[in-house]
């Protein structure tokens, strides 16, 4: 996915102009529609109805009634952008 975007920036050379071939890099702070919390893998459960956050309540692990998670995960390696991926197939 590429975008193009508006930015602004300074330049702390002595004369205010840059110089040709120069890089930068960019850190864009992207607002979430909803605030999310990174958890441990090892930390979410699944079952047929949907995957749970485990929590610890009076010293034993229990499912979170509350926890939502998103419909995508982040994949940090072994596989590129178009492959193609399985699924399960929905129980009834």
């Amino acid at each position: 996915m590429t975008a193009v975007i508006s930015a602004a920036g300074s330049d702390t050379s002595t004369d205010g102009e840059l110089s040709p071939g120069i890089y930068c890099t960019v850190e864009p702070k992207i607002p979430r529609r909803t605030p999310s919390l990174i958890v441990p893998a090892g930390a979410i459960v699944f079952d047929r109805d949907r995957p749970h956050v485990m929590v610890v309540e009076d010293g034993v692990a229990a499912r979170s009634p509350k926890s939502a998670l998103g419909t995508e995960v982040e994949v940090s390696s072994g596989v590129e952008p178009g492959d193609p991926l399985s699924s399960p197939p929905r129980q009834s």
